[in-house]
């Protein structure tokens, strides 16, 4: 026979089910807006009692039957395949959303390297400097004032030259210092993640403490939801910025690693290193030539895909002429090297077909510091300084001097004119071809990559939205959906109710009616 009042008993659980139930749908309606929110739910069964016993009779086992409802826990819904899918496309995002950004700020800095509507390119100076030979060629060699419009046109060429290298240089400065900022940033999140990693495991030591004492993971269990959920938002973060992995621990914690190294585990971290300050920093990276990713374990880490792995292809990247730490990547270092080695193809060119092999007092360009020309040494000769017709005088045949006249028929100057259109080798196999078209190719190449860079930016950011919309129509806040939801809870409610106060008559029948004869 069935208990008295087992009937009162299962509907009250069920009250209790629904009433739970309704403040877990009031409870994602207030969060629906809540940015990183996983939208929860009761997950109930019913309950079975075990009446396997020999001793147990037929009438017994029914009246033990239909335990009502319980409930196991509050939970999320929540794909782990989609979070992965989307922190393994947000990398790339982040990779390829960095580079454009930063060779834009190349684009800028190289002054619109082949830009002659505005006037300030060095095609256009280069331009004008062939204008201004053709015209002292044709004209009068001999007239001083012609002559200073080709070399003050010179002049015009260095200074734009100094002023790419020191925009490169400005650049590159601060691409470092972001490279910095980003690393606090990433140390940052792996320190919040480590805590809630801590808290989470104390929730967890109360809640699944059967599951842990049996060897058990708490994963998948019931824990703290929002803290999984501030946990999960950081390690969204945190994919921008590399290639990371995420493994669940026994305990609750999660494990991270990022280019193959391990950043947190459990309650544990390694930090990148990155000094007391941004100065120590930079004078790292001037000690190693390079910059580099250092945890505080003293491993170098290889990344793959990220932010990161931008900052550090556009900061050491030097192509062709890589050497050391760098690598070949077309960043900063790159067009440092291209406007450096272009600077002194451009000067060893015009001295050469000037005389300067046979004169010392023919160059037309040297060296600020005595050294070898690069974009920010490069100057006006002081011989050319004293007589700007210097250019169009011609060797003695006799002597080997050149003291002869100006030489009026030109062809001094033409030489130096044909001669920017005459191929010449620059860099290491990166480039044959005249002083002019380099200058395009310079640009052509920084304006591939950046279209590049744009492109697959925009292809991830494309998969990792339609992935974010998936992950969303899961684990967001459907307003219709819990509206529905609060209305099947709130007749579940209504009926339980209702139940009870049947159950409630019929024991009155039972306590105060039955067994009272002529009543």
């Amino acid at each position: 026979m069935r208990a008295t009042f087992l009937g009162v008993e299962v509907q009250k659980r069920s009250v209790q089910m629904a009433q739970k139930a309704l403040d877990v749908t009031g409870n994602n309606l207030s969060n629906r807006e809540t940015i990183g929110y996983t939208r929860q739910r009761l997950d109930v069964y019913s309950s079975y009692m075990n009446m396997s016993g020999s001793y147990v009779s037929k009438s017994a086992r029914l009246g033990l039957s239909s335990q009502g409802v319980f409930a196991s826990g509050v939970g999320q819904t929540r794909d782990d395949y989609l979070d992965k899918r989307y922190r393994d496309t947000s990398c790339y995002v982040g990779e390829y959303n960095q580079q454009a950004s930063i060779m834009k700020e190349m684009e800028t800095a190289l002054t619109n390297f082949s830009d002659t509507y505005d006037k300030v390119g060095m095609a256009y100076q280069f331009d004008q400097f062939k204008s201004a030979l053709r015209k002292y060629a044709e004209d009068s060699p001999d007239r001083e004032e012609l002559a200073s419009v080709v070399r003050n046109q010179a002049y015009n060429i260095c200074k734009l030259f100094q002023q790419q290298h020191t925009d490169l240089v400005n650049l590159e400065e601060q691409t470092l210092y972001d490279l910095h900022s980003s690393l606090e940033d990433v140390n940052r999140i792996v320190e919040e993640i480590t805590e809630y990693n801590k808290q989470i495991v104390n929730e967890y030591a109360i809640t699944g403490a059967d599951l842990i004492y049996n060897g058990l993971s708490v994963t998948g269990g019931y824990g703290p939801n929002e803290m999984i959920d501030a946990r999960n938002l950081l390690l969204d973060e945190l994919s921008e910025y590399g290639n990371i992995y995420v493994s669940d621990n026994y305990d609750g914690s999660v494990t991270v690693t990022m280019g193959g190294l391990t950043l947190i585990d459990g309650k544990k971290n390694n930090l990148f290193v990155v000094g007391k300050d941004f100065e120590t920093f930079k004078a790292k990276y001037e000690e190693n030539g390079a910059a580099a990713l250092k945890l505080s374990t003293g491993e170098d880490m290889e990344l793959s895909s990220g932010a990161l792995k931008a900052y550090i292809d556009m900061i050491n990247g030097n192509g062709p002429y890589a050497s050391g730490k760098q690598n070949t990547s077309y960043g900063i270092r790159y067009y440092q090297s291209a406007i450096d080695t272009f600077a002194a193809e451009f000067a060893g060119l015009m001295n050469e077909l000037n005389g300067s092999l046979n004169a010392e007092d023919r160059e037309m360009f040297t060296s600020s510091d005595g050294k070898a020309i690069t974009a920010s040494t490069i100057r006006i000769s002081q011989a050319w300084l004293e007589d700007a017709t210097m250019i169009a005088k011609i060797q003695n045949p006799d002597t080997g001097e050149y003291d002869y006249p100006v030489n009026l028929d030109g062809n001094a100057v033409n030489k130096l004119l044909l001669g920017l259109d005459t191929p010449i080798q620059i860099g290491s196999g990166d480039y044959e071809g005249s002083c002019y078209d380099y200058i395009l190719f310079i640009n052509n190449r920084l304006a591939q990559n950046i279209e590049f860079a744009e492109k697959q930016c925009d292809m991830y950011l494309e998969t990792a939205t339609s992935l974010l919309d998936s992950r969303d129509s899961i684990m967001g806040v459907s307003e219709t959906e819990e509206g529905v939801n609060m209305l099947n809870y709130s007749k579940w409610f209504n009926a339980s109710s209702r139940m009870l106060t049947t159950l409630d008559e019929a024991l009155d029948t039972i306590i105060s009616k039955m067994g009272l004869v002529g009543r």
